[in-house]
């Protein structure tokens, strides 16, 4: 059978700022040097203010679809303005960057996508072999998935809180990449930012509640690891209006274990990874890397930058 990866049309949302340019110019190489059929595009989340100051050369070095920055933005502010002052935020500003994940494709599907299948990265990812759509499983009604085993709120009772309790049993610990049909994303994007806004609005006002039964800790857990746990449940509320929307919309997904590997990490049964996630600390020989320690690389000012 013909591959279906040239109707795969790979998208990641960035912001504009220095941390996501480099993480962007990295995933672009990777997908021109993986030799990925397809397109690939940029979701770019610039405010006003950041679309004036953006360099001109960070702009254009790949093809990128911009659209409104939801951290700070009108369409968010009954949730934002909670978070002005909330102390597990990431400290670019008030707000949730990662509201922009489910808006950037709901703004972008509004344009002519061509492509059946879009595969949905984050920008701290890259490409190491062509990815095939239908070869891994993905199809209209089925979503081809990584398994996010912490999403512990899929099966607390958590998801009560925003979900008929009949659909839970749809409910799937999934995140990293997801491999949509168009028409399912479709369909799944819109309820994926609403149930992120209720998902983070109920964090906002019932911090321990949200804590406890979305993170899953023992009894034991020493303080200053539970601190840590914190912030990162914070972060997952977006995966949580993944999941909700997904089950809400009625598709199933197929968990790939051997698609996304993490540096460090040993491949699932020894296959190669298509996609590499450095999200997380590793360590090779005597060297660590972590990205966050690259935050304010400007790459405007690298010499020789594009």
């Amino acid at each position: 059978a013909a591959s279906s990866a040239s109707q795969l049309h790979v998208v990641f949302s960035a912001e504009c700022n220095p941390e996501f340019d480099w993480h962007s110019v990295g995933l672009f190489y990777s997908f021109h040097h993986a030799q990925q059929p397809g397109r690939i595009t940029r979701l770019l989340a610039c405010s006003d203010e950041q679309r004036r100051m953006y360099p001109k050369s960070n702009m254009e070095m790949g093809p990128t679809f911009v659209h409104r920055n939801l951290r700070d933005d009108p369409l968010t502010d009954d949730v934002n303005l909670e978070e002005k002052h909330d102390k597990y935020h990431d400290g670019k500003g008030k707000g949730y960057a990662s509201y922009n994940k489910p808006y950037s494709v709901m703004a972008w599907l509004e344009t002519k996508v061509e492509e059946e299948y879009i595969l949905m990265m984050d920008a701290d990812m890259t490409l190491r072999s062509p990815v095939d759509p239908v070869a891994l499983g993905a199809k209209r009604g089925q979503v081809v998935s990584a398994e996010y085993t912490y999403l512990y709120g899929t099966e607390s009772g958590f998801a009560n809180r925003f979900i008929p309790k009949s659909y839970t049993k749809r409910l799937a610990q999934v995140g990293g990449f997801h491999i949509f049909h168009r028409d399912d994303l479709r369909q799944i994007a819109p309820l994926w930012l609403n149930f992120t806004k209720q998902v983070r609005g109920f964090a906002n006002t019932h911090p321990d509640e949200f804590f406890y039964e979305s993170m899953k800790l023992d009894s034991n857990t020493p303080q200053a690891t539970v601190a840590v746990r914190r912030l990162q449940a914070r972060w997952h509320t977006e995966m949580y209006g993944y999941v909700f929307a997904a089950a809400t919309v009625g598709v199933t997904h197929r968990i790939r274990r051997d698609v996304m590997l993490y540096p460090g990490y040993a491949p699932h049964m020894g296959r190669p990874p298509m996609i590499m996630h450095y999200g997380a600390e590793y360590k090779i020989g005597r060297t660590i890397f972590n990205k966050m320690s690259y935050q304010n690389v400007r790459l405007e000012q690298c010499k020789g930058f594009l």
